[in-house]
């Protein structure tokens, strides 16, 4: 649990002195009840004679949880770092393809392993304007969102414009569609759907920490149902 407490003591210094340090505890406080009660009773458990296999599959839950706990606590020192900037006043140019074709090689395996089509951004460079760093973050979030909650065999599409004023990236999951409630919730903190492939639940912070880069580049983020399927959109001015 050392690494959890360092993790906790960065995020308390992060938030010294703003004005939604509550809310944060508060949050922050509920997101952490489950993962504590599970250690809490595979630390019971553990204290009996208990055969080894089951002693160990105790011992896995308790690191499972406390590596959840200091996820989340992560997650949110991240996002505490980007909430209450001011827009960003320099930015660099960058390879906004170059940049998606990275993230789509580091996902290949993900990507063959859930057979998931998704079609090739091209090499054209198409020179973007921002915090290449923070754009991809955001990037990678909508495209994870969409390898993970879609479906095995499904579809994603990735398009993005680059203008004058205006730079979009557009992910598709074609064909699918999303509850009005989970639409309207996307974007709240510590909101997330179980995906069926993953080990253990979500931070649920990656859209918030999408939407507050977005602030940054005096952009949006959005989520939304299509007749084409479910689409995450982000833009920000250059």
């Amino acid at each position: 649990f050392i690494n959890l407490a360092q993790a906790i003591s960065r995020l308390r210094r992060q938030l010294d002195g703003k004005q939604y340090v509550e809310d944060y505890v508060h949050s922050l406080t509920h997101e952490l009840k489950t993962p504590i009660t599970s250690v809490h009773a595979a630390a019971e458990l553990l204290q009996e004679d208990l055969p080894a296999e089951q002693r160990q599959q105790f011992i896995n839950n308790i690191q499972n949880a406390n590596q959840r706990m200091s996820r989340l606590v992560e997650r949110m020192l991240e996002l505490a770092k980007l909430e209450g900037l001011p827009p960003l006043q320099t930015s660099i140019k960058f390879d906004l393809t170059k940049c998606i074709r990275q993230l789509l090689e580091e996902r290949r395996a993900l990507i063959l392993a859930r057979k998931i089509s998704i079609n090739d951004p091209g090499h054209e460079k198409l020179i973007a304007r921002g915090d290449p760093l923070l754009i991809q973050q955001a990037i990678a979030n909508l495209l994870d969102n969409a390898l993970h909650y879609g479906p095995a065999g499904g579809e994603v599409q990735i398009r993005y414009t680059v203008s004058d004023q205006v730079c979009s990236v557009e992910v598709l999951n074609k064909d699918q569609k999303l509850d009005p409630l989970v639409i309207k919730r996307a974007f709240e903190r510590f909101f997330s759907m179980p995906a069926k492939q993953q080990k253990s639940k979500s931070t649920g912070l990656g859209l918030s920490f999408v939407r507050e880069i977005m602030k940054l580049h005096r952009g949006s983020a959005a989520l939304s149902n299509t007749p084409e399927g479910v689409l995450a959109k982000i833009s920000w001015r250059v």
